[in-house]
C-alpha cells in the first residue's frame, strides 16, 4: 500500500474498510459467476467442434473438385472420431492403406459426435455434390445435454441448426 501525504496532514490510501468492502463484492459476484463456468466452457467447445467439422466439410468439397475425386468422412460414434480423406478406391468408402486421412477427436473437446448417415459416412463427388444418393444429419454434444446439428442435404449443401 502506498501512502503519501497530503499538504494538510492528511495520509492518502485504502482503509482496511474499503479493502474489505471490494474483496466482499468480488466474492459475491464469484459466488454468482462460478457455477455457470463450466457450462460456458462446455458450450464454448461445442460451438468450436462445430466449427471445425464445418470447416472440414467445406475443404472435402473444395478438395473433391480440385482433384476431381470423392472425398470422404467417415464417422465412429464408439471413439467420438471422424476422418476424412479422398477416397482413392471409389468403391468402398473406406480408408485404404494407400489413402491419408484426417482424424478428428472430439472426445479431447469433451464432445460426443452421432450421425443418422447411411454407414455413419458422407462425401462429396468431384462436382461438390453429396456422392451419396441421401443426405442425413450429423449431431455433436456436450456432456450437459447441449447439442447441434449438422444437416447435409441431398445435393451436398449443409448447414448447423
Amino acid at each position: 500500500m502506498v501512502v503519501s501525504k497530503q499538504r494538510h496532514g492528511r495520509e492518502q490510501g485504502f482503509t482496511m474498510i474499503e479493502l474489505a468492502v471490494t474483496v466482499a463484492i468480488l466474492a459475491v459476484i464469484a459466488a454468482i459467476a462460478l457455477p455457470r463456468f463450466p457450462d460456458f466452457v462446455a458450450n464454448y467447445q461445442l460451438r468450436r467442434g462445430v466449427r471445425g467439422l464445418v470447416t472440414q466439410l467445406n475443404k472435402m468439397k473444395v478438395e473433391a473438385i480440385r482433384q476431381n475425386a470423392r472425398t470422404v468422412m467417415l464417422i465412429n460414434e464408439t471413439n467420438d472420431t471422424y476422418t476424412v480423406f479422398v477416397d482413392n478406391n471409389s468403391e468402398n468408402w473406406a480408408l485404404d492403406t494407400a489413402e491419408e486421412g484426417v482424424v478428428t477427436d472430439l472426445g479431447l473437446l469433451g464432445l460426443d459426435i452421432s450421425s443418422n448417415l447411411t454407414s455413419s459416412s458422407t462425401g462429396f463427388n468431384g462436382r461438390g455434390f453429396q456422392a451419396r444418393a441421401t443426405g442425413g444429419t450429423i449431431t455433436i454434444s456436450t456432456g450437459n445435454g447441449n447439442s447441434q446439428n449438422v444437416i447435409i442435404s441431398s445435393v451436398g449443401s449443409f448447414r448447423v441448426n
